[in-house]
């Protein structure tokens, strides 16, 4: 019985299949940091803006350590 549960939800819920994406491909990226204070974080706000030229939406969030 258990086997034939087993088999039945495997059908059911099918696994995704897991792809690379390009660079080129990406539309969306999320960018997690460290953050070390506004001023020091200058270099994370430049890639953003490139991202952004690039036409990539993108997701920022930075956390500090404690």
């Amino acid at each position: 019985m258990k086997k034939w549960n087993f088999r039945r939800r495997q059908r059911k819920y099918k696994r995704e299949e897991k792809s690379f994406v390009s660079y080129l491909e990406a539309k969306h990226i999320l960018l997690l940091f460290q953050s070390h204070g506004r001023d020091n974080d200058q270099i994370i706000f430049q890639i953003i803006d490139q991202l952004k030229k690039d036409g990539k939406t993108v997701t920022a969030i930075g956390y500090v350590q404690r």
